[in-house]
C-alpha cells in the first residue's frame, strides 16, 4: 500500500508489515533507484499509525533495508538446463513464460490438485497474498502450504480443543489494560522486543505485575516480579496447580464458564498435589512473601486482578507443545 502524498523525485513510500516474527510491526519502505540502477529499499521505518507498533521497531525491522541491500541474494532467474548442470541466468519473462508453461501443463493433464505450493511465513504480506491468488484463484487448487502453519499445528489443535477457536483469543489492546502478566514459554524480551515494550510500558504507568514461567532465566525473567524457574516439561503441572488454586478458592467466573465452555462440570480441574511433591516435581521452592499467606505468590498474583485484566503472552514454548 502506498503510503498518501509520499511519492517524491522518483522514491515511494510503502506501507507493509514487518517480515520476522508474528507481532506484525508496521512498516514504512522508502523504495527508490539503488547504486546499481535497480529499484530497491533504501529505508525502512516504523509506521507510527500501525495498531501493532504505534512507530516502534526492533533491530530487525529496522535493517530491513540493509538486508534487502546485502550480497548474495539472488537478482534474477536462473535456470537449469539439465538435473545434472549448474543453473544459467536467463531474462526473467523468459522464465516466467516457462513456468507458466509447464503448470499449465500439468493442470491440464492432471488437475488443479496435482499441483502444490509451499511458501514461507517470512514472505511479505502482499507475496503471501499473491501466492494465495495464484494457488487459489488461478491454478484453482487448495494444495499450499508454509511453515507457518507446520510450526503452529501443535498450537492451533490446542486452541481449538481448549478455546474453541485456532487463534488467541485476546488482544494487543489488553495489555493496555492489564493488571497482570503471565508469561511462559516466551523470551519476550529477546524473541517480540515490540510488544515487550509495549507491556514494559504497562508495567511502568500503571504498576502492572509480570510473572514470568521458564526453566532459562531469560532477559524478561529479570524484569519479573516473581520469576518461577520450573525444571523442563513441568509446565502442565504448574498451570494444574495454578488452575486447582483459582477453582477451590472460588476465582473463576461460573457463569462464564456455563455459557461459553462444554464439559466443564466433568472436572478437569486435577486434584492438588501434596505440597511437597509439588515442591519436587515442579523444581520450585515455595515461600511465604507475606506471613500468614498459605497460598503461592504466583497464585496470588493471578487472582488480584479484576476479571479481563489478565493477559497470558505466551509462545510455542507453552502452546506448540501441548495440543
Amino acid at each position: 500500500m502506498v503510503a498518501p502524498g509520499s511519492r517524491s523525485e522518483g522514491m515511494t513510500r510503502v506501507r507493509t508489515v514487518c517480515s520476522y516474527c508474528g507481532v506484525g510491526c508496521g512498516m514504512v519502505l522508502d523504495v527508490g533507484m539503488g547504486p546499481d540502477g535497480r529499484r530497491t529499499v533504501l529505508k525502512a521505518s516504523g509506521d507510527r499509525e500501525h495498531p501493532a507498533n504505534y512507530g516502534r521497531l526492533c533491530t530487525k525491522g529496522a535493517t530491513t533495508a540493509d538486508m534487502l541491500a546485502a550480497p548474495g541474494r539472488l537478482t534474477g532467474a536462473l535456470r537449469r538446463p539439465r538435473r545434472e548442470e549448474a543453473p544459467v541466468p536467463v531474462p526473467v519473462d523468459e522464465a516466467i513464460a516457462r513456468t507458466a508453461h509447464r503448470l499449465r501443463a500439468i493442470v491440464d493433464e492432471h488437475g488443479p490438485d496435482a499441483i502444490a505450493l509451499y511458501v514461507s511465513g517470512q514472505m511479505s504480506l502482499e507475496a503471501q497474498y499473491l501466492a494465495n491468488k495464484l494457488a487459489k484463484g488461478f491454478i484453482r487448487t487448495n494444495q499450499i502450504e508454509s511453515n507457518s502453519r507446520l510450526c503452529m499445528a501443535g498450537a492451533g489443535t490446542g486452541y481449538k480443543l481448549s478455546l474453541g477457536a485456532d487463534g488467541p483469543p485476546g488482544s494487543y489492546q489488553d495489555f493496555d489494560k492489564a493488571d497482570v502478566f503471565f508469561v511462559i514459554g516466551s523470551n519476550m524480551a529477546d524473541c517480540h522486543p515490540i510488544l515487550y515494550l509495549r507491556m514494559r510500558d504497562r508495567m511502568k504507568s500503571a504498576g502492572a505485575k509480570l510473572i514470568v514461567v521458564d526453566p532459562r532465566r531469560t532477559a524478561t525473567a529479570a524484569k519479573a516480579d516473581l520469576f518461577l524457574q520450573i525444571k523442563p516439561g513441568t509446565d502442565l503441572a504448574l498451570l494444574n496447580g495454578l488452575l486447582h488454586l483459582l477453582h477451590t478458592d472460588g476465582h473463576t467466573d461460573p457463569e462464564f464458564i456455563a455459557t461459553h465452555t462444554v464439559a466443564a462440570e466433568a472436572g478437569d480441574v486435577h486434584p492438588r498435589l501434596p505440597r511437597l511433591q509439588r515442591r519436587r516435581h515442579t523444581g520450585l521452592r515455595h515461600r511465604r512473601a507475606v506471613p500468614g499467606q498459605h497460598r503461592p505468590r504466583s497464585g496470588r498474583l493471578a487472582t488480584a486482578a479484576p476479571p479481563l485484566r489478565a493477559a497470558r503472552p505466551a509462545h510455542a514454548g507453552a502452546d506448540g507443545l501441548h495440543p
